[in-house]
């Protein structure tokens, strides 16, 4: 009776131990993906151009806009 009360034990201890450290490593994968951990952006001062790259990105992002809106503007258009 001695044996089976101690290998019950020893089970429920090692059952008890996997779901702590799968829990345990399920959470820090989790929080490690939803943590920004580094930025990738540069600051202003480090990069000489900053100015002119800000610059075409907003050019760059006005134009899609622009030719998305004359597209739609180009169906509307079109008799049907």
């Amino acid at each position: 009776m001695t044996s089976l009360g101690t290998l019950s034990y020893a089970f429920s201890r090692s059952i008890k131990t996997m779901c702590k450290s799968f829990f345990s490593s399920l959470y820090l994968s989790i929080n490690c993906r939803t943590k920004k951990i580094a930025s990738m952006v540069d600051l202003p001062g480090m990069n000489p151009n900053w100015f002119w790259v800000t610059l075409v990105n907003l050019l760059r992002r006005c134009s899609i806009t622009l030719s998305q809106s004359f597209i739609v503007w180009l169906i509307s258009l079109i008799p049907r």
